[in-house]
């Protein structure tokens, strides 16, 4: 039977009626809180007490002391004579417990309570809360500006539509977290200057813990149905994060057990965390390097190799829905033939090639992309981005634009064809069908057959 173990716990810093609450239900469980942290708490097992617990704040204290302060200690024994007896520090946080079920309060003057209790979150919490406010606000940012620039790509790709969705969510925990206790305050403050009473302070616990799981849900999602150097760049980056806390903690507990004064033991943690940073940027950038190069990282495997040129090239075999043979006649056998694809709830899109050798550039090539619009409503937005998806930032006059021809020997609903610069009509269509758009390129103008064949197979692929 373990004697210590860990639970994940969700209180925000400045809940201390939620957590005075908590503590006394799990001592009445028969566990008392050992160490406190942001997000999972070590408790030791106790014989099953009815206990009352009382949290306070020192706002002068910092997690980077080497031991509790000069006013820590002349506190804790003013506690101590009042009957209340210290079960663990975090930070500027003290939690204290007795077992007299009339125990003499620790605070007594609301208005210094409420202002205790804010300038601990000042020091501590706050900051925080805001940068990472502050993060959550430029990456949901960042990815509506990547939807504005290619729809297409932003939402058929599982790490760019899921990343939105993540974001919104851990930026609303940290807007609501900060609301609320901004509003507390305000709230608190009126009330202990008028009445001198304090107002406790009760927090949607469970609704915070259940907008978490759910963004941690999309940011797997994110990752797991997507490219393997995506995946992998995803678990390097989770593996890091812990192996900093890991190290910068251990740091942290070391420096503190030599007693250690609280600015070195800051500018230590603060120093090795950057450090660390850098170094795992580095390795994962070599790794990737490495990983691309030998091809582990690669989802597809090349069927062979050759040389030409001086230079190795890689033959695939992948299976296509439309190929070369089927719309010319050609005895040529040689071909490469590549298919990727990335998919979400909300679109998918198809990439297909199918190159000659390099030494028979004679030989015709084909290529063409395949998007399902699963969403009805996106159709118009996608199908408008794969019409513009050649203007970069040409100015109109040099713009390279696609124009509506005859759809009707394609099969299709619309039909467009290419043109460059902006008069040079080029073998390059988009053709479209409800929920599903596809633009393929020719090696010179396609014949009626060609269109049939190429629009019955597109249709459908």
């Amino acid at each position: 039977m373990k004697n210590t173990k860990r639970r994940l716990e969700t209180f925000a810093f400045f809940d201390h009626t939620g957590i005075q609450a908590h503590l006394e239900a799990m001592a009445a469980k028969g566990w008392m809180v050992e160490q406190p942290g942001t997000y999972l708490w070590r408790y030791r097992r106790v014989q099953p007490q009815t206990l009352r617990f009382a949290v306070t704040y020192f706002p002068t204290a910092s997690e980077f002391d080497p031991g509790p302060t000069e006013g820590q200690q002349t506190y804790q024994a003013y506690c101590q004579a009042a009957g209340w007896r210290l079960a663990a520090r975090w930070g500027q946080m003290q939690i204290f417990y007795t077992a007299a079920q009339d125990p003499v309060p620790l605070e007594t003057d609301a208005r210094t309570q409420v202002d205790t209790v804010h300038r601990a979150m000042r020091r501590s919490s706050l900051p925080g809360m805001t940068a990472v406010a502050a993060l959550g606000l430029f990456q949901a940012c960042f990815q509506l500006w990547r939807f504005w620039e290619d729809p297409v790509d932003f939402l058929s790709t599982p790490s760019s539509l899921y990343a939105l969705p993540t974001w919104l969510l851990f930026l609303g925990v940290e807007l609501y977290e900060l609301l609320f206790y901004f509003r507390w305050h305000r709230k608190a403050k009126a009330l202990a200057e008028a009445t001198g009473e304090f107002l406790p302070i009760r927090t949607h616990r469970r609704l915070s813990l259940l907008l978490v799981v759910i963004a941690l849900l999309f940011f797997l999602s994110a990752f797991l149905g997507n490219a393997r150097i995506t995946l992998f760049a995803a678990l390097f980056w989770l593996a890091a994060f812990a192996v900093i806390l890991l190290l910068t903690g251990s740091a942290r507990s070391a420096l503190k057990g030599m007693r250690a004064p609280r600015t070195v033991t800051r500018a230590v943690t603060i120093g090795m965390s950057a450090v660390l940073a850098v170094a795992m940027v580095a390795g994962m950038t070599v790794l990737i390097f490495r990983g691309v190069r030998s091809g582990w990282l690669e989802d597809r495997k090349p069927v062979e190799t050759y040389e030409y040129m001086g230079m190795t090239w890689e033959v695939y075999q992948d299976d296509i829905p439309l190929r070369v043979e089927a719309l010319t006649d050609t005895d040529y056998t040689q071909w490469s033939t590549e298919a990727r694809s990335s998919e979400t709830v909300l679109a998918a899109f198809r990439e297909y090639t199918q190159r000659p050798r390099m030494g028979a550039r004679e030989e015709p090539d084909l290529e063409y992309d395949i998007v399902e619009v699963k969403a009805p409503f996106l159709y118009g937005i996608c199908k408008n981005s794969m019409l513009e998806r050649y203007w970069f930032n040409d100015p109109v006059e040099y713009r390279s634009t696609y124009r509506p021809i005859d759809a009707a020997p394609w099969g299709a609903a619309e039909a467009y064809q290419l043109y460059r610069y902006p008069d040079s009509p080029s073998e390059r269509y988009l053709l479209c069908w409800p929920g599903r758009i596809a633009e393929i390129r020719f090696d010179e103008a396609p014949t009626a057959a060609q269109m049939a064949l190429a629009g019955e197979i597109l249709k459908t692929a």
